[in-house]
This record gives structure tokens, C-alpha cells and sequence, in this order.
């Protein structure tokens, strides 16, 4: 309760009369009246939760408006027992506002002063209803949010406590970034349709450890101190699948599995490429969504988080935002799955410097990574002086082709994958790439 003249809180009650309470604000020093917060006229329901126990007492004209106003969830709480009281009363309806000040008489006294106006309609017989309504909670009840927070809890008490490897200590340091981008986990095709070689998830599965253990075998000699593992790019395929699976913006897919299978096999096969990493650098993972799984795999970053929160080998990156950006000593790189639809390329040089310029300062290479087109390609902004400027890189895709991809001739792109190592102080000292040829 406000002060209708100052705003302030300082209040004293000062009687009340037909449901019309008077008050008096210590700063002011002025009088005004409202109505009575715990009259009939408000509704006002008042609430006792215990946890075996919800009471719920107010007035109503009926129950179906009192239960409508508590907002009480019939699904969570189911009704026990319900008390009516129900008393007439006659009164003149009243409607006033008055304003009492004070002020000092001749003698110095204080005196009161009304101002306003009060009017009186005729008697009117009324009949009041209170409501004590006693719940109990439903025994059929299925707290989902309640599930996933004590399931995500649960994860970061008991999540497996990884000892620190004992990385070797390096004089010259390097960074392995690992870019396994649009797996397309799910995506079926046919090679009698495409003119290509077949691809489901297990040919997915197989070439994505096959990657990785490749790109890793080719980077050997190189004092590798860290490794970047961008995760997403469309990794799945379908971003909804009920009633039918669907990209993020709603294009039908063709898929060889059922959901919850894809994102079972696809937790699976993350965490297995993460571990394997893991047991050579400390591994930094950057979630990227894609325009086929924007929100699937933000969901995935969210459980990658859980599982690892106890590793300190292992960090997650799994912010909502679509731009995410990593700093390696003088290398600055910018991560984004690159559908032009979102965002121009043209922009994404002008975002970095504005986006983290604490980082851009502190960089002398600077890229932008993204996937989304399935073969590689470099776009490249440079100032006069080669200095200060941007190389946007496209990265290969290991996914098959399908039926769409046939028909619009998108097809003969070389599947593939790339690695890149960055010397801390010099910039990328080499690209390693690892085709498949179909």
C-alpha cells in the first residue's frame, strides 16, 4: 500500500468503515481512504500450502469463480473437501473520496479538513459467500519440469569426477580445431535415387570416428596444447519430428530412425568423439545450432554441460547465441553455421569487431568458420596493407547426398572433413583435410 498523495509506504491504519479503511502517511501527513484489501468487495484469496496440504479460503460468488481466480492447477491438486458460508447483509451502496489534511488553527493546534465527496444510493440486500476450499495433490500428477530439473541436478552431483590427465609440457604451443560440420545425423538416401553412394545413420556414425581419428593421426608431430571441437552445424537432421520429422523452419525430412533413437545415437557418438579427444588435450567444445537443429541441438549442448560439469579436462560452450567466438593466443575465431538467410557474409566482418572487441584487440588472425553449403570455399576481406582483415572459411561436409540434393544437382562435392592447427603466437601453421571418396 502506496500514499495516494507522496507514494510513500509509511502508513498507519486509521479505522475503517464500510468496507472504506482510512489512513494516515507519517510523511505527509495527510489522510486518505481505500478500500479494504481483505474485504468482500476485493476477492482476495488467501493460501496455505503444506507439503501434503493446500487450503484455500476467500469470497466468491460462486466456486466455479472462486476456483477461476485462485488459479489453483486442477491437473497438480485435486479437491478434498469444500466449506460454504453464506450470510445476507443489507447496506446503502456508498461511494466516496475523501481526503482528510491537516492543518494549524489559530492557537497552533492541529486540525482536520475534509475534501471530496460522499454520496449514498438505497439499501441494497446482498448475500456473501465465503469459500474454504481443502486440496490434496493428485496422485496421477506428472511433474515433467519438475523431472528435468531433478534429472539435470542429479547429473551434476553424480557426474563421473575425471582425474586431470598429465598433458606433456610444451614449449612451442599449438591448437587442434577439429570441424566435423553437417553430419546430418538421420538423413536418409538412396543410392538408386541419388546416383551416389547410400546414407543413414550408421554410415553417418562410421565416417564421423573415422574423421576424427583421422584428422587426429594426420596432426601428429605437432605440440598440440588444446583442442577446439565445434559441435552442431546441423549435426541432426530434423530439428521436430512428431508427427513427421522437419527442419528447424518446418521442411519435411526423410529420416531412418526414430527420434528418440537419433538423439540417443547422437549423444552417443558426441561424448565418444569428446572422450577420445580428451585423452590427448584438454578439449573445448563450442555448440553451434544449425537451420536443421537449432533447438535439438541446444538441447544436447545443455546435457554435454551436465555430464562434463565435474571434468576439468572438458568445457562446454552452450550459450543461446547464434554467434559464439574463441580466443587461442593471437588467433581470433568466430563460429556460425552460415545460412545467408540469417545473416550476410558481408555482415559477419563487421559483427566480430563489435561483438567482442576486448578479443579482436587482442587478436592478430582473425576467421570466421561456418558450414551449412557442404563444400569448402573462402571468402576473404582484407585491408590494403593485408593487415586487420577476415577470412570467412566454408567447411566440407561428410554427409550423403539425398533425394533433394539429386534433384537439384547438388551432387559431386567431395565428402570430406578439415582440421587446423594454430600456433599460439604465429596464426594457423597448417589445414589437414581427410576426403572420402564415394
Amino acid at each position: 500500500m502506496e500514499c495516494r498523495h507522496c507514494g510513500s509506504t509509511r502508513l498507519r491504519k486509521k479505522g475503517m468503515r464500510n468496507n472504506l479503511r482510512r489512513y494516515y502517511c507519517n510523511d505527509c501527513k495527510k489522510y486518505f481512504t481505500e478500500k479494504n484489501p481483505a474485504s468482500n468487495q476485493d476477492g482476495q484469496i488467501n493460501y496455505n500450502e503444506k507439503p501434503d496440504e493446500l487450503i484455500c479460503s476467500g469470497y466468491a460468488p460462486d466456486l466455479e469463480d472462486f476456483l477461476k481466480r485462485s488459479k489453483i492447477d486442477l491437473e497438480k491438486w485435486e479437491i478434498k473437501q469444500v466449506l460454504v458460508s453464506e450470510w445476507p447483509t443489507s447496506s446503502k451502496q456508498r461511494e466516496q473520496d475523501l481526503t482528510w489534511t491537516i492543518s494549524k488553527d489559530e492557537k497552533g493546534y492541529d486540525q482536520q479538513l475534509m475534501e471530496g465527496h460522499a454520496t449514498r444510493g438505497d439499501w441494497q440486500k446482498t448475500l456473501n459467500k465465503s469459500f474454504k476450499v481443502i486440496l490434496v495433490p493428485n496422485s496421477n500428477y506428472f511433474d515433467k519440469e519438475k523431472l528435468k530439473r531433478e534429472f539435470l541436478e542429479d547429473l551434476k552431483i553424480h557426474s563421473v569426477k575425471v582425474p586431470k590427465y598429465s598433458y606433456p609440457k610444451l614449449k612451442e604451443k599449438h591448437l587442434l580445431e577439429i570441424n566435423i560440420f553437417d553430419l546430418h545425423l538421420g538423413k536418409l538416401g538412396w543410392h538408386e535415387e541419388t546416383g551416389s553412394m547410400s546414407y543413414d545413420s550408421k554410415i553417418a556414425q562410421k565416417r564421423f570416428m573415422e574423421g576424427i581419428v583421422g584428422l587426429v593421426e594426420k596432426a601428429k608431430g605437432y605440440p598440440i596444447e588444446r583442442i577446439l571441437f565445434p559441435v552442431g552445424n546441423d549435426f541432426f537432421d530434423s530439428d521436430y519430428d512428431y508427427p513427421i520429422p522437419v527442419t528447424t523452419r518446418g521442411t519435411p525430412r526423410q529420416t531412418d530412425l526414430r527420434w528418440q533413437q537419433n538423439f540417443r545415437i547422437g549423444r552417443k557418438l558426441i561424448m565418444e568423439a569428446i572422450n577420445y579427444l580428451a585423452t590427448i588435450a584438454p578439449v573445448d567444445i563450442v555448440v553451434v545450432p544449425g537451420n536443421h537443429d537449432f533447438q535439438k541441438i541446444f538441447y544436447l549442448g545443455d546435457l554435454l554441460e551436465t555430464v562434463y560439469a565435474n571434468n576439468s579436462n572438458i568445457t562446454v560452450n552452450n550459450a543461446p547465441i547464434a554467434h559464439k567466438y574463441y580466443l587461442y593466443g593471437k588467433n581470433l575465431i568466430g563460429f556460425t553455421h552460415g545460412n545467408t538467410k540469417d545473416i550476410p557474409l558481408a555482415r559477419l566482418t563487421t559483427l566480430m569487431p563489435v561483438a567482442v572487441p576486448e578479443l579482436w584487440a587482442k587478436a592478430k588472425f582473425r576467421e570466421f568458420h561456418l558450414g551449412d553449403i557442404h563444400h569448402k570455399k573462402v571468402w576473404k576481406l582484407k585491408s590494403e596493407n593485408d593487415e586487420g582483415g577476415i577470412n570467412i572459411r566454408y567447411m566440407r561436409s561428410l554427409s550423403g547426398d539425398d533425394a533433394w540434393h539429386a534433384q537439384k544437382g547438388y551432387c559431386g562435392a567431395i565428402k570430406g572433413c578439415e582440421a587446423y592447427i594454430w600456433s599460439e603466437k604465429l596464426g594457423m601453421s597448417a589445414i589437414i583435410n581427410y576426403n572420402i571418396i564415394v
